[in-house]
């Protein structure tokens, strides 16, 4: 087996790990209950290799619970992460103030993707969190939305569901034919998005219309550390509306790792479309991380290599004090 196609997350690695730790505490068992004992040295090492083995599932078990490394590239590249919260403001932010009706009442806005140009009638909407531009120094994460078109999940829909369920998330409506590529999704999109806009590198969420399920399906397949958190709510124009998450998707296998619900039926109504998208952005954005803070400046004392004098009785020496600088609050 390929070592890139198992991922942190994957289970097969937790019990292949977990199976190794088994074995080596029984052979230490074994090692130390031999007579004549082994050698200190080889004594020491099972124990220790058992330790480590032990250690090391009891870790796996932590990350794939909590998703704090998704993938191999999350774990290797821990310090590029870190480094992209400095970076300049998206290439749309400017347009979304002008746009918006004042500094927390943006409007959603029309966005066109490069890697979804070959396909002309998809067309997608972005609705940026109600603090966006009151935190310039912020990356969020962000929700694809995903509905067939034509008569896929309209801008007021998204946008009403958008503030009600994910106010704290950069939602992106996407409505496109079923024969879209799901690599452009996966992949393409959200290049062209991190570009436009300060969203977060990783673990997105993943809404889509029971329509369009198999493509969803495909794109998380093409990236699990991108999107592992999907939701199937009711296709756009059902008379039947949706209350909260249910059971995974059936009959659609998902690679491990990836948290998965179908939003069940409540009953007879309307305002399906509505009430279903966004029991799926609420459940979707209850599973991703809270906005990214950049780091705030750490103010050093300059160092002066001059002797501090001594000042006489009666005079009072002038104190220089650090203003600290407000940093970005973290929600959590």
């Amino acid at each position: 087996m390929r070592a890139d196609a198992m991922n942190v997350t994957d289970l097969r690695l937790l019990v292949a790990v977990g199976a190794l730790a088994v074995a080596a505490t029984a052979g230490g068992v074994v090692v130390w209950r031999r007579r004549p004992r082994p050698a200190v040295a080889v004594r020491a090492g099972v124990v220790v290799l058992a330790e480590l083995l032990v250690v090391t599932t009891v870790a796996l078990v932590v990350n794939r619970v909590e998703g704090f490394y998704p993938t191999w590239g999350a774990l290797a590249q821990r310090g590029s992460v870190t480094q992209r919260l400095a970076t300049a403001p998206g290439r749309l932010d400017a347009t979304i103030q002008r746009l918006g009706r004042g500094p927390d009442r943006l409007a959603p806005l029309p966005w066109r993707s490069a890697a979804l140009a070959a396909w002309p009638h998809v067309d997608a909407t972005v609705v940026p969190p109600t603090d966006y531009l009151l935190h310039p120094a912020w990356r969020y994460p962000a929700v694809l939305v995903l509905s067939s078109s034509p008569g896929g999940w309209s801008d007021a829909q998204v946008l009403a569901a958008a503030r009600q369920a994910a106010p704290a998330a950069v939602v992106v409506a996407v409505r496109a034919p079923r024969d879209v590529d799901p690599a452009a999704l996966a992949r393409g999109l959200p290049q062209d998005l991190e570009r436009d806009l300060r969203v977060t590198g990783y673990r997105w969420g993943l809404v889509a219309s029971s329509g369009m399920q198999q493509v969803a399906r495909d794109v998380v397949s093409r990236d699990v550390g991108r999107f592992p958190v999907f939701a199937v709510a009711a296709e756009p124009g059902t008379i039947e509306p949706v209350s909260a998450p249910a059971a995974p998707p059936s009959q659609l296998p998902l690679p491990a790792g990836v948290l998965a619900v179908q939003i069940s039926s409540a009953g007879g109504g309307s305002g399906a479309e509505t009430a279903g998208l966004a029991a799926g952005l609420r459940w979707a954005a209850g599973q991703l991380p809270a906005p990214l803070a950049a780091p705030a400046p750490v103010l050093t004392p300059s160092a002066d290599p001059r002797p501090r004098r001594h000042h006489p009785a009666g005079r009072h020496a002038s104190v220089r004090r650090s203003v600290p600088v407000a940093g970005g609050r973290h929600g959590s």
